[in-house]
């Protein structure tokens, strides 16, 4: 098939709506700390559960935490600033799941999905 946008148009109707090809690490990591997770959800919880050895070692690097904040961004929104003793600029979110995102994204919402695509022929 060629690579021009007609191509590209064939390509994508073959997929389900949620079948995003970069479900990697980071984001199946995310999804399973909501899922897991008793309490507020903060972007330093996010960042210990997702990177735990850099997180031990008190080696946690800006690109990583822009990228659980890009990431959880898929599945969740920031409900508000976690206030407390100091609240500055350092202050992390506080998320809030987006549970229909979480459940499409899981392993049984694949399968539906997939099954549907039988159903339909596609």
């Amino acid at each position: 098939m060629a690579r021009d946008a007609e191509g590209m148009a064939h390509t994508r109707s073959f997929r389900g709506p949620m079948s995003d090809p970069r479900d990697g690490r980071l984001l199946r990591q995310i999804r399973r700390a909501f899922v897991g997770a008793t309490g507020d959800v903060t972007t330093a919880w996010l960042l210990s559960y997702c990177y735990s050895d850099a997180h031990q070692r008190r080696q946690i690097k800006s690109w990583r935490r822009r990228n659980v904040i890009k990431t959880a961004r898929r599945v969740a929104i920031p409900i508000r600033r976690r206030a407390g003793k100091g609240a500055g600029s350092g202050r992390p979110f506080v998320w809030e799941p987006i549970q229909e995102l979480i459940e499409e994204r899981s392993r049984v919402g694949r399968w539906r999905r997939r099954q549907a695509r039988k159903v339909t022929g596609y």
